[in-house]
Formats: C-alpha cells, structure tokens, sequence
C-alpha cells in the first residue's frame, strides 16, 4: 500500500475539527442514528462506523479509507 498524500490527513483533521463543533446529540437525532457516549454510530455498506471528534473508526477501530471517512463527515455535516 502507497503512503497517502499530506492533503489526506489534513482533510481528515479538517472533518474532525468540524465534526468537534456540531450538536452530535442533534444531529443523530435529526438523522435516526444511535449515539453513543460521544460517538455517532452509523451503519453503513454492510459495516458499522463510529464517529466523533476524536476519529471515525470501524468496529475493529481502525480508520477506513479516505472516501469512506468523507462520505460518513459529510452525512453528519
């Protein structure tokens, strides 16, 4: 596997940072997602992600693909 490019990570942080400053509480509500402790769980292609201001992660809490990390920011954002 290839090392990913800086703008990766940096858009990665930018999400996070985002994410830092929104209602979860809120939004999960609004969207009919579960929420736990400060994590929004979100079902997603067959798999189950966990999002919060501290990273997204799948259920064996390592970081999915880039694409997968944007699409699950963007549906919180």
């Amino acid at each position: 596997m290839e090392p990913q490019s800086p703008v990766f990570e940096e858009t990665y942080n930018d999400y996070l940072n985002r994410i830092a400053n929104i209602d979860l509480k809120a939004v999960t509500e609004r969207l009919g997602v579960e929420l736990r402790e400060d994590q929004a769980i979100i079902p997603f292609l067959g798999r189950t992600y966990r999002v919060s201001k501290a990273g997204i992660f799948r259920e064996d809490g390592t970081r999915p693909q880039m694409g997968t990390c944007v699409m699950l920011s963007q549906y919180l954002l």
